[in-house]
């Protein structure tokens, strides 16, 4: 069982299932953006909001009602209002981005950014990466990355619409991890395990920044 959620291994499957639950990558939000977008040169980890917010700047996200980016986005505002101490920091960030910057997935922002139509995206580092954009890495309390930060992540959460209509659905901010366990009555267990190790990455000291080296178990 392979989920981009590890926790699911944990609430559902854990222990009747499995006894373990392997976190082998992770994903996080970055602020994607190109060599010709407003201020390219200037903006920083330090200073991004600053830029995003200065008059003429153009920034997106994807819609929180279709796209588990956009809700996450909104968290990532949130959660840059308590550490920031700044209060104001999330509805200043929401009236920066207008509706009509917004698109239903997060990848069909990627086309604007490119044509130069907005300057920045909130996106998932492994998308800006695998289309050669530029990115501001965000601190690890707001880019849902870390999983040592999963309580303070929890602060964050984000209503949005339900499959019925009038129906609401609340998710709650949680590291973007995934994780991966061998089922107690998996049919071919050995097979299993050997992919469970591919999972499990290179050895401790490996180059690799992106494998979470850690176990629920």
């Amino acid at each position: 069982m392979v989920s981009a959620d590890y926790t699911v291994i944990d609430e559902l499957l854990r222990p009747q299932y499995t006894d373990h639950n392997i976190l082998f990558a992770r994903n996080g939000l970055v602020i994607a953006y190109t060599p010709r977008s407003k201020y390219a040169g200037e903006i920083t980890p330090a200073n991004w909001y600053r830029v995003l917010l200065r008059p003429g700047v153009n920034y997106d996200r994807s819609d929180e009602n279709v796209d588990p980016c956009g809700y996450r986005t909104l968290m990532c505002w949130q959660l840059a209002a308590k550490y920031y101490r700044d209060p104001g920091f999330y509805e200043k960030l929401n009236r920066g981005c207008p509706p009509r910057n917004i698109r239903p997935k997060s990848v069909e922002l990627l086309a604007m950014l490119e044509s130069g139509a907005l300057d920045y995206a909130f996106e998932y580092k492994s998308v800006a990466e695998q289309h050669g954009l530029r990115y501001v890495t965000l601190p690890p309390e707001l880019n849902l990355s870390d999983i040592r930060y999963a309580s303070f992540y929890k602060q964050a959460a984000v209503q949005v619409k339900g499959k019925k209509p009038g129906e609401t659905v609340t998710y709650v901010g949680k590291p973007i991890v995934y994780g991966a366990a061998l089922l107690k009555n998996a049919p071919n267990p050995e097979a299993a395990h050997g992919l469970l190790k591919v999972y499990a990455g290179p050895e401790p000291g490996a180059p690799d920044t992106q494998r979470v080296r850690a176990t629920t178990a």
